[in-house]
């Protein structure tokens, strides 16, 4: 069995009750059958040792990311920088996720708001998909913020983009 998250809180949030609930039972029956436990994470470990799961089951596989590979592979900073049209001055935040309401991405306009007042220059993306996308755009036009806050949609070229060496990047998941 693998835990990526609070599975079952997550399994309730987004789905309605009763499916919610079958499927966060189902999950929690599958992980006390399970001989092994995979989390993601020191975090999903706790929470598993929490949840009653002996901690002699479960396993700690971290998700991978090769950053040597994202330094040296691809399109250098200023091709990803200029197919984006952000300029070398321009201070890039941004984020890779699937648009779901868990990933709290609705603050996202909101802070970009606070940061240009401040720092015009910034510029700030998400590179995603998902039933997030319609109230991301409809906040973004809200705040006036089109021009600074870009929307990629789904990327086939994820490191290509983070070789443009943004700021910060968070939840490639």
């Amino acid at each position: 069995s693998t835990v990526r998250s609070h599975d079952q809180d997550v399994l309730r949030m987004e789905h309605p009750f009763p499916v919610g609930t079958l499927a966060a039972a189902a999950s929690g029956f599958a992980t006390g059958l399970s001989e092994r436990v995979v989390a993601v994470s020191d975090g999903v470990r706790a929470y598993l040792e929490q949840a009653h799961v002996p901690a002699d089951r479960i396993r700690v596989i971290h998700n991978g990311f090769d950053f040597e590979r994202l330094a040296n592979d691809g399109p250098g900073r200023a091709e990803v920088r200029a197919a984006q049209g952000w300029s070398e001055d321009d201070v890039v935040i941004g984020t890779l996720a699937v648009l779901k309401e868990r990933k709290g991405l609705r603050y996202l306009p909101d802070a970009a708001k606070l940061v240009l007042a401040s720092h015009p220059s910034a510029r700030f993306f998400v590179a995603g998909e998902g039933p997030g996308r319609a109230a991301l755009e409809a906040a973004v036009d809200r705040l006036g913020i089109r021009e600074r806050f870009h929307l990629l949609g789904q990327r086939s070229d994820p490191l290509a983009l983070l070789g443009g060496r943004p700021t910060f990047t968070c939840c490639p998941r």
